[in-house]
């Protein structure tokens, strides 16, 4: 047992209960478990109100005062939202003193995650972007100030280890933000993710631009973008931007305007070949680009119903029988939403859509109300149907159905209740024999606190209702 390497120690580690006794077999077996339970600890630092500050005093005096212990710590996230400090300026202003000492003695801090910034935006900005091993920081905003936040100083960042960064915040000054993160793109050559989000919900009339970014900083050699989120963010792929998405494979950018529309385009001259793809409209450019390739693993598409009728009708007929099975062989991941009672929704024309996708692990669906009230009839119903597919399916791990309510006159909200109701009684009612599952896979109906789980119950297959807490 002592002669085990590391690696073997971690795959027994999930089947072992005693992890304490584990630690007493050898040096080996202690360094391995110590370095586990720091790669998987999350250290929280939070202060939300008043009554939470002498607390977090004391965890960052202890992180001062213990370098040797804090210098293992992996994870820090951490919550500062307190603004009203009256009565309290003098213990707020002790966290603020001992904050960049304490932060200081993180040398191994690999991932940050910052929420709700409120105070001391500078002190731990400097104190993180100082740390020799960070290589993931998320900074979270929450826009709940009526008033856009201050710049953070994002310029600090010139370590170079950064590897994921995601920023959801507002801005005062436009032009100094994009410098700000100008500067962070310029010194962080091994940056693989980029998640960018406008949180600001009054945005100023001169939006933020993607292709901008790249053109306030010299950056000597292109980065090898893998994955970029641009949220409320103006896009332009130009020529100096492209060389730095020769490597993505992962886009999200929910949004409509003609600059979107252009973005396909691009990447389709361009021979960039994406493996997730998340957008709101799937316009007929998307639909040309995911015609000129295959490998296609993951298509969020989040609002469908915003394509007039007659333009919706013509792409998702397209779509579905033409540009979507030519990702077959290699979709795990397939949501498709769209507001209305499209015909972007499964339905009974396009059931058979959905056959064969081999390697497909999580489906989303709207349901169309007329679909739903078609009949009460389980063996016809639309839901038996699709489900009777996809459990045929020998990777589908979880189904999501959604009704999807229609907006014509005499319609409402409630039916959306009325639809759950109506969805959760097909399949209550449903039963399967075993020789027609493959998988036995779980189904959300979107909207109500339950899943079903498909169980083998005296030869055939039913779905049982689970409560969820």
């Amino acid at each position: 047992m002592t002669r085990l390497s590391s690696d073997i120690i971690l795959e027994l580690l999930p089947w072992v209960d005693e992890h304490k006794s584990l630690r007493l077999i050898s040096k080996t077996f202690n360094d391995t478990m110590e370095s586990t339970f720091w790669a998987n600890r999350f250290v929280v630092l939070m202060a939300t109100e008043i009554k939470d500050l002498e607390q977090l005093l004391l965890k960052l005096e202890d992180m001062r005062d213990n370098p040797s212990s804090s210098q293992k710590i992996q994870k820090l996230r951490f919550e500062m939202s307190i603004i009203d400090r009256v009565g309290m300026e003098e213990v707020c202003q002790k966290v603020e003193n001992v904050l960049p000492e304490a932060l200081s003695k993180l040398k191994g801090l690999l991932w940050a995650s910052w929420t709700d910034l409120g105070w001391a935006t500078e002190t731990i900005i400097q104190s993180l972007a100082s740390l020799p091993l960070l290589t993931e920081l998320t900074i979270d905003q929450n826009n709940w100030r009526e008033e856009p936040a201050l710049n953070l100083p994002l310029h600090h960042f010139r370590h170079g280890t950064l590897q994921r960064l995601s920023i959801c915040t507002s801005y005062q000054d436009r032009d100094e933000y994009l410098s700000s993160l100008s500067i962070v793109l310029a010194h962080n050559p091994s940056l693989r993710h980029l998640g960018l989000t406008d949180s600001w919900q009054f945005p100023s009339t001169i939006p933020l631009t993607f292709n901008e970014l790249f053109q306030r900083q010299s950056i000597l050699r292109p980065l090898r973008l893998e994955s970029l989120q641009l949220i409320r963010w103006h896009v332009q792929l130009t020529p100096e931007v492209i060389p730095h998405l020769r490597s993505l494979r992962s886009l999200e950018i929910p949004g409509h305007g003609e600059s979107y529309l252009t973005v396909w385009k691009t990447l389709q001259t361009e021979k960039i070949h994406l493996r997730r793809i998340s957008v709101s409209l799937p316009h007929a450019p998307l639909l040309d680009y995911l015609d000129t390739f295959t490998a296609l693993e993951a298509l969020i598409v989040s609002d469908a119903g915003w394509l007039t009728q007659k333009e919706a009708d013509r792409l998702a007929r397209r779509f579905y029988q033409v540009v979507l099975p030519k990702h077959k062989a290699s979709l795990k991941e397939l949501s498709i939403l769209s507001g209305g009672p499209y015909i972007w929704n499964a339905g009974e024309w396009n059931l058979e859509v959905f056959n064969g996708y081999r390697e497909l692990r999580t489906l989303h669906v709207e349901i169309c109300e007329d679909d739903i009230h078609a009949t009460s009839d389980p063996e016809k119903h639309v839901v038996a149907a699709l489900v009777k597919r996809l459990v045929a399916l020998p990777k589908l791990q979880i189904l999501t159905l959604q009704p999807a309510f229609n907006g014509r006159e005499g319609g409402g909200m409630s039916f959306i209740a009325d639809g759950i109701g109506q969805l959760t009684q097909i399949l209550e009612s449903m039963k399967l024999k075993v020789g027609e599952v493959v998988s036995l896979i779980q189904v959300i109906v979107s909207g109500s606190r339950v899943i079903y789980v498909a169980e083998i119950v005296e030869g055939e297959v039913i779905f049982k209702c689970v409560q969820l807490n």
